[in-house]
C-alpha cells in the first residue's frame, strides 16, 4: 500500500508542477472533449474468434480540460464503478471520490497544497475501515527548485525522491524506500516528460532490471528495451506511428541468453477518426488476427 501511494504522488507531484498538459491531454484526446465514452470490444472470455463486450468507460471533462467524473461499465452495460473528482480554482484535485455499483462510497482521497506544491493525501478506504494520511515535506536548492520530497504515512517516513538537475532541467531522480535506493530514474536534456532509463536497485545498488527508452524526431517512443540483468532476459518493443501521432504497429522480440530462447510478437492497429482527428474506433491485430476492438463516442463543448 505505502508504494503504491507512493508512486501515485510522485506521478501527480511531477506531472502537475513540471508539465503542462492537462488530463485530456495526457488521454490523447485533441479539441474541446466534453464526454469520451469507450468500449471495449475482445475475446478475452470466448475462444471462438468472434468479439464479445468486455465494458467500458465513460470520462467527463470540464472545459479546462479536467477530469471530473469517469463512470465504469460492465460487460451488461451496468454501473460499476463511479469516480467523482472535485477541483479547485486552480484545477488541482482536491477531492476524488470512488463509488461501487450501490452507490456507497468505497474510497476517498482529499488532498492539500501550500502554494504549487501537493503537502498532504488523506485517502479513507471505507471497504477496509482504513484512514491513511500521507504527508509530504520538501526540500529547495538554491534556484527554488524541488531537490528532496519525502512521504510520511501516518507521520512516519516512509519513502523519499531525490532530484538532480542539469540546465535547470531535471536529470535524475532516485527513489528511496526508508534508507535504501531502490529505483532511479533518468529524463533526456530537452524534456521533462521522456523518461529515457529506469534502473530497478537489488543488494547494495546494483542494477537488477534496466529499462531504456528510446524517442524519435517528435518525441515520440520509437523502442524500448527492458533487460533483466540477472535473468540475461532482454525484451524489445519497437514501434512506428502514423500523422496522428497514433501507434499503427509495435514489435516485441524476447530473448534469454541463459536458456537460448527467443520470439517475436506482432501487433498492428487501424484506426477510424473524426473530424477533430480524435480515432473513434481502434482495431488490434495480433499476427493478423483481430483481437480487440475499442469504440469512442465523443461528445465536444
Amino acid at each position: 500500500m505505502k508504494t503504491i501511494l507512493f508512486i501515485f504522488s510522485l506521478i501527480s507531484f511531477f506531472t502537475k508542477v513540471y508539465c503542462e498538459n492537462n488530463d485530456l491531454e495526457r488521454a490523447g484526446l485533441k479539441g474541446r472533449v466534453k464526454t469520451n465514452f469507450e468500449s471495449t470490444f475482445g475475446n478475452y472470455y470466448d475462444t471462438i474468434s468472434k468479439l464479445s463486450k468486455i465494458g467500458g468507460n465513460k470520462t467527463f471533462f470540464d472545459e479546462n480540460g479536467n477530469q471530473t467524473r469517469q463512470l465504469s461499465y460492465n460487460r451488461e452495460g451496468k454501473i460499476v464503478r463511479e469516480e467523482i473528482v472535485s477541483l479547485d480554482s486552480k484545477g488541482r484535485k482536491i477531492e476524488d471520490v470512488t463509488l461501487d455499483q450501490n452507490h456507497s462510497i468505497q474510497s476517498r482521497i482529499l488532498c492539500k497544497y501550500d502554494g504549487d506544491n501537493l503537502i498532504e493525501e488523506i485517502e479513507e478506504d471505507s471497504a477496509a475501515s482504513r484512514r491513511s494520511v500521507v504527508s509530504f515535506r520538501y526540500k529547495l536548492n538554491r534556484m527554488a527548485q524541488v531537490k528532496e520530497r519525502q512521504s510520511l504515512l501516518n507521520d512516519a517516513l516512509s519513502d523519499k525522491e531525490i532530484y538532480i538537475y542539469k540546465n535547470n532541467y531535471v536529470k535524475e531522480i532516485d527513489l528511496f524506500h526508508g534508507c535504501k535506493m531502490f529505483t532511479k530514474i533518468f529524463y533526456s536534456a530537452d524534456s521533462l516528460e521522456n523518461v529515457t532509463e529506469q534502473r530497478e536497485l537489488g543488494n547494495c545498488n546494483k542494477a537488477i532490471s534496466k529499462t531504456l527508452n528510446i524517442y524519435n524526431a517528435n518525441g515520440k517512443k520509437s523502442q524500448l528495451v527492458q533487460n533483466v540483468i540477472f535473468e540475461h532476459f532482454i525484451t524489445k518493443w519497437q514501434f512506428s506511428y502514423n500523422n496522428n501521432d497514433d501507434i499503427v504497429s509495435s514489435e516485441m522480440s524476447w530473448s534469454n541468453g541463459k536458456h537460448g530462447k527467443n520470439g517475436v510478437k506482432q501487433l498492428r492497429y487501424e484506426y477510424t477518426y473524426d473530424s477533430a482527428r480524435n480515432w473513434i474506433k481502434k482495431d488490434t491485430f495480433e499476427d493478423n488476427i483481430l483481437t480487440e476492438e475499442i469504440v469512442r463516442t465523443i461528445e465536444y463543448y
